[in-house]
């Protein structure tokens, strides 16, 4: 049991360290690599987990030996004081001196035998088995409990899909991916996004609204791909993970950004090949679905993943087709996790003879027989002689003679003391500043001076310019034109500290990077992400974005095109963050707008009433610009549709509500 314990513990932590190796990788291979290598290595760790093969000790590598036994000594040294009392007191009856000899060992033993504790290794281990076991059960009751309560609800709320033309569709597009046995399309009128649920018998489900043919198209393509490629199973899989290891916390991280993978890989397969208008409308569809709020049945797969990573999403659906598949890094940390398995070894050492440790303070003690050929120990005999004879004259004052005998170091005067020579001050890094060189003429130079070599654009296609290095990635387009006369440049720095954008770089706290880029004249775009803030300039025509690890910025982003096709396209319409009111008198009602971001922002509806104060009559929700360049945010509901018309700086027209509205319509900023 014991050795099988270390197994685990050496299976976690090998899993655990690629795991956290890969997701910090994986930030600069994912613009260029599909996620379907980290699919791949995420199916490897896993079944790496579920079956822990072992190997026998290595014999070329690393091998962690563990003891079989843990002693655990209590100081008591009882015998040897009273056998020291023996010493020095006069004896009543003659006793040889290998009699007494015989007394000490006899101690010495006792004291071996009662002052010490043996714990054996499999004691520990089948403790830690009992836990780990129990948290097992645990866990997996949870889960089961949570999984059937989901597929209950689904059922509950189940009704026949009656749109006969969508069913057309449906069918046509299930022979066309050669699907034999497709899942059944049904309507649920609880939910608010589509949903691919069901291991057995698999259902697609629909909410009760409306979808265009073009959509319908889009979301059973969507749908349809995750059960083609069995994702149901691969989440199944990350469930049974993280209730068999519930005490490894890389797991859990592997889980969520599995379940991020398929999801890229899926809308990657779906917009392969397609033009840049079916990437847009697709991008919509996302949009619409993200802001209804996400699925919460774990065991299923759903067209909306959340408005956190819809960005990230949008920018791998405009490169659908374009990225590697990633076959290098699979094979890389595959054959890492492998042999780092098989010339990695536990084993118990056998810790020898009981008594060895346990009689080693004894021999210390008893040394003075072993120097008898020396003047100290005849002495030390002569001493145990004459007390055996009751004649000893003990001298006390024998150890602080020899302690004055030792010649001792003079002190040295204060005065005198030396005093090391002060280190120099340490100078403050010196940063590029990459402000000065936003033009076109100002960039191939910075490029070269920062180290960076030429790649393929993204951003920009054939049209652009990219360099990449250290972290730092810049790209330009190198049309004449541009925006307004400006050259469209976007810079992404990761982790490099050596370089500053405006005053501000990674690891800045980034409070101060926040009230340095306020004072300069930017504004907030946003809250809703704690990890993530953008802010744009009062001109709106240049928008900066943090990433935030901890409280300092771990990557940033700059670009000076904001209304291009992976900018926000409603930021002249953005409301702003705070409360707004239609009436200043004793009763009025209050719309509390928070969490904006570049597509839409979360509110809730407060009335006050004079002496009973604050009253919520709509809960949080999300209003979404739906449109390109509009001034109109939506909340679509079951049984209200609020629209926000946010066209005039500081001023909201709410309509659809009536609680809300009967103070009137138009509510102000205060």
């Amino acid at each position: 049991m014991a050795e099988f314990m270390l197994h685990i513990i050496k299976v976690n932590v090998l899993s655990a360290f690629i795991i956290f190796i890969v997701l910090a990788v994986s930030r600069l291979l994912d613009r260029k690599y599909s996620s379907r290598w980290k699919y791949l290595i995420w199916l490897f760790v896993s079944v790496f987990l579920l079956i822990p093969v072992r190997f026998p000790s290595p014999a070329a590598g690393l091998n962690i030996e563990v003891p079989k036994q843990i002693v655990r000594a209590e100081a008591s040294r009882s015998t040897n004081t009273s056998g020291a009392e023996n010493l020095q007191s006069p004896a009543d009856t003659a006793k040889s001196i290998s009699d007494l000899q015989k007394d000490t060992d006899k101690n010495a033993d006792l004291q071996g035998s009662t002052g010490q504790e043996n714990i054996t290794m499999d004691t520990v281990a089948w403790i830690m088995a009992i836990i780990w076991g129990a948290g097992i059960c645990a866990a997996a009751v949870y889960k089961v409990f949570v999984l059937r309560a989901g597929r209950q609800y689904l059922r509950r709320w189940r009704i026949p899909f009656t749109n006969r033309e969508r069913i057309a569709e449906y069918d046509k597009l299930c022979k066309e991916m050669h699907l034999k046995k497709a899942p059944k399309l049904v309507a649920n009128s609880r939910l608010s996004g589509p949903l691919l649920a069901g291991i057995r018998n698999t259902f697609l489900y629909l909410p009760v609204r409306e979808y265009s043919k073009e959509e319908c198209e889009m979301i059973f393509r969507h749908e349809l791909c995750h059960y083609r490629s069995r994702d149901l199973w691969y989440k199944l899989l990350m469930i049974c993970i993280t209730t068999v290891y519930w005490f490894n916390p890389a797991v859990y991280f592997m889980k969520k950004e599995a379940e991020r993978d398929i999801e890229f890989i899926c809308d990657e397969k779906v917009m392969k090949g397609r033009n840049r208008e079916d990437k847009l409308r697709y991008n919509q569809l996302l949009l619409k679905t993200a802001a209804l709020g996400r699925p919460s049945y774990e065991l299923s797969t759903s067209l909306n993943d959340g408005l956190l990573t819809f960005k990230k999403r949008m920018v791998n659906i405009m490169k659908a087709g374009k990225m590697k598949r990633g076959i290098l890094p699979v094979i890389c940390f595959t054959i890492i996790l492998v042999t780092s398995n098989v010339f990695t070894g536990c084993s118990l050492k056998d810790s020898g003879e009981k008594k060895k440790d346990a009689d080693t303070e004894a021999t210390t003690d008893s040394g003075a027989d072993k120097d008898e050929d020396t003047p100290a120990g005849n002495e030390e005999k002569d001493k145990k002689e004459k007390v055996v004879k009751g004649t000893s004259t003990v001298n006390p004052v024998t150890d602080t003679k020899e302690k004055a005998d030792t010649p001792v170091e003079p002190e040295q005067e204060e005065g005198t003391t030396e005093t090391p020579a002060a280190h120099p001050a340490s100078t403050k890094e010196e940063r590029t500043e990459l402000s000065g060189f936003m033009n076109r003429d100002s960039l191939p130079s910075m490029a070269q001076n920062l180290g960076l070599h030429q790649t393929q654009a993204m951003l920009f296609g054939e049209s652009g310019q990219r360099y990449e290095g250290d972290g730092i990635q810049v790209e330009w387009h190198s049309d004449t034109e541009g925006i307004g006369g400006r050259t469209p440049i976007t810079i992404e720095c990761d982790n490099n500290s050596s370089v500053s954008m405006e005053g501000f770089y990674c690891g800045q706290p980034y409070k101060e990077a926040e009230a340095g880029l306020l004072q300069s004249g930017y504004r907030n775009m946003g809250d809703s992400n704690p990890d993530h803030k953008e802010y744009i300039s009062d001109s709106e025509n240049i928008i900066i974005g943090f990433d935030i690890a901890g409280d300092t910025i771990s990557s940033w982003f700059w670009l000076n095109w904001p209304q291009g096709d992976f900018a926000p396209v409603t930021t002249q319409y953005m409301p702003a963050d705070g409360d707004y009111r239609n009436s200043n008198d004793g009763e009025y009602s209050t719309i509390k707008i928070t969490g904006i971001n570049d597509y839409s922002f979360y509110f809730s509806i407060y009335r006050y009433t004079e002496g009973e104060g604050n009253q919520q009559i709509f809960m949080d929700n999300i209003a979404v610009f739906e449109e390109t360049d509009s001034a109109t945010a939506v909340f679509r509901g079951q049984q209200y549709t609020l629209t926000f018309d946010c066209s005039q700086n500081g001023l909201i027209v709410l309509s659809g509500f009536d609680d809300a509205t009967a103070l009137g319509n138009t509510f102000w900023t205060f």
